[in-house]
């Protein structure tokens, strides 16, 4: 008998659909996350499809992990296409879960009437912050404001004219 082979990349362009190879780990997780979510996607075929969007959103922070963050940002959207209220929510709370922030606000963002507001306004670094707003007298709320809109809290994040970091300032400025 002839088996089929899977291929271990996607071909350029082409959907990575239910089909391709998943890693033991991202699998793994997969199980234990749609354990904790299975009441937030339902049953029957709306649980089987929303157990296949969950591989998705495994894949992508696998994806984003790997250092494919735009490849890690496309699978996400495509498998949190179509999500409602609460399942962004609970998507949200995946990716904050797996240290994702920029992810988990972004999807909470797309929330209509359901809103989380710990999961759209995270407050993370906060004793570095609270140092440096004390050093420089700047206000805390100003400076999360700030980060929040320029980076999502990516630290590693580097525009495409070279703003860099948290608050996103050209070296020349960050000199200054």
């Amino acid at each position: 008998s002839r088996e089929k082979t899977r291929s271990s990349s996607p071909s350029a362009g082409a959907p990575m659909g239910p089909l391709r190879a998943i890693p033991e780990p991202v699998l793994a997780g997969c199980v234990r996350d749609s354990l904790v979510f299975d009441q937030r996607f339902g049953s029957g075929q709306d649980a089987f499809d929303a157990l296949q969007r969950l591989v998705g959103l495994h894949r992508a922070i696998a994806l984003n992990r790997a250092g494919l963050y735009l490849e890690g940002v496309r699978e996400w959207l495509a498998a949190s296409k179509g999500f409602d209220d609460k399942q962004l929510l609970a998507s949200a709370e995946m990716a904050k879960r797996h240290g994702w922030l920029e992810r988990a606000i972004n999807t909470a963002d797309r929330t209509r009437e359901s809103h989380d507001f710990e999961l759209r306004y995270p407050p993370p670094f906060r004793e570095p912050l609270a140092t440096q707003a004390e050093t420089y007298q700047l206000d805390q709320a100003w400076l999360y404001g700030l980060i929040r809109q320029e980076s999502r809290f990516t630290a590693d994040i580097r525009s495409r004219v070279g703003a860099m970091g948290l608050m996103q300032l050209m070296p020349g400025t960050a000199q200054w």
